[in-house]
């Protein structure tokens, strides 16, 4: 919480803020709405969807309570799933 206006300083210029969720946790560290607090487009990125304690719902659940101006992406560092089409968006 002490964090938060720092963030949202340094994120003024950017084009895309990215709110990662870990599938296998069930905690939000962000408060509901934070995203619209940026200007630059706002998305979601789930990881480690293919873990054994994956709860994808929840953690889309998470993120969509941030008001994101974007998409989410669910994505797997293991399989590489859904990592081409992130950064696709991003343009990378």
């Amino acid at each position: 919480p002490r964090m938060y206006r720092q963030v949202i300083a340094a994120a003024l210029d950017v084009e895309y803020v990215i709110f990662v969720q870990d599938a296998s946790k069930n905690k939000m560290i962000y408060p509901p709405g934070f995203a619209q607090s940026f200007n630059g487009k706002t998305i979601g990125v789930i990881t480690k969807i293919d873990g054994e304690n994956a709860d994808i719902e929840k953690s889309e659940r998470i993120l969509k309570m941030l008001c994101l101006k974007g998409p989410i992406f669910k994505t797997s560092a293991k399989t590489g799933e859904g990592i081409k089409e992130l950064k696709e968006y991003v343009g990378l």
